[in-house]
C-alpha cells in the first residue's frame, strides 16, 4: 500500500465517521455470514430454525473470501487512519436488556388491544410470564452494574 503520511486528510469528519461505522458493521455482518455458513447452524436454535439450504461446501467456499474481505478492510482502515473502538460490553448488555425491557413492556396483554381485541383470558397467561422475564432482564441490568461500580437504573416501565 502507498504510504501517504504526511498528506492532509481527504475525507472530513462525518465521512471519516461514516468509514468508521461502515466498516465496523461489514466487520460484524462477516462474523455473522461465516457463523450462518457453519454446517451446525442449520440446526434448531430457540425460536428459529436455519433451512439448511446452503451447498455443502459453502463454508470452505467462502472462507477465501472472508479472508480477503477482511484484509481489505484492515486496509482501508489503516489508510483512513481509523483506530479500533473500544466498546464497553457492560454499556452493550445494559442497552440491550434496557431495550428488551421495553419492547416487553408493550407486549402485556394490555398493551395489546392496538393489535385488535384481548382475549380476557390472555393477561392471566401472558403477563406472569412477562413477569418473570421482566426480572430476569432486570436482573441483567443488576449483575452488569455490579462489577461497573454503576448503581442500576429503576426498574419501572416509566423511567426506561
Amino acid at each position: 500500500m502507498q504510504d501517504f503520511a504526511g498528506e492532509a486528510p481527504f475525507l472530513n469528519a462525518n465521512q471519516h465517521r461514516h468509514f468508521e461505522v461502515f466498516l465496523s458493521m461489514l466487520q460484524d455482518a462477516l462474523a455473522e455470514i461465516e457463523a450462518l455458513a457453519a454446517p451446525a447452524a442449520g440446526r434448531p436454535d430457540g425460536l428459529v430454525w436455519y433451512h439448511d439450504d446452503l451447498p455443502s461446501d459453502f463454508d470452505a467456499a467462502i472462507q477465501p473470501l472472508l479472508v480477503s474481505l477482511r484484509e481489505d478492510i484492515r486496509q482501508l482502515a489503516e489508510l483512513l487512519e481509523i483506530t479500533p473502538q473500544r466498546r464497553s460490553r457492560v454499556r452493550l448488555i445494559r442497552a440491550l436488556a434496557t431495550s428488551e425491557i421495553v419492547r416487553l413492556d408493550d407486549s402485556y396483554a394490555e398493551k395489546l388491544r392496538g393489535y385488535g381485541a384481548v382475549d380476557p383470558r390472555a393477561g392471566a397467561r401472558i403477563n406472569p410470564i412477562l413477569d418473570q422475564m421482566r426480572a430476569d432482564l432486570g436482573q441483567l441490568l443488576t449483575s452488569s452494574a455490579v462489577r461497573s461500580g454503576e448503581t442500576s437504573p429503576s426498574l419501572e416501565s416509566s423511567d426506561l
